[in-house]
């Protein structure tokens, strides 16, 4: 369904509804940027022993708020 069916057709509680959800899917994007950032910076400021599984969980997270917005996007 295009944007404009979806306004007309849907009716303003639901376009509401993705709105909100587009909206805080994308500051959980910022946020988990955020994070991954800083987990990079310490395990080059700090001796982390496992600083692969730290950085990898970290980009897992930064995955996953990317699928939250495809997920808004497309299935709300």
């Amino acid at each position: 369904m295009d944007f404009y069916g979806f306004i007309v057709g849907g009716g303003s509680t639901e376009f509401l509804i993705k709105t909100v959800s587009l909206v805080f899917s994308f500051l959980f994007f910022i946020y988990t940027l955020i994070v991954y950032r800083q987990t990079i910076i310490m395990i080059k400021t700090l001796t982390v022993s496992r600083e692969k599984i730290i950085s990898f969980i970290s980009f897992l997270q930064v995955i996953i708020a990317l699928l939250l917005i495809l997920m808004s996007l497309f299935l709300i």
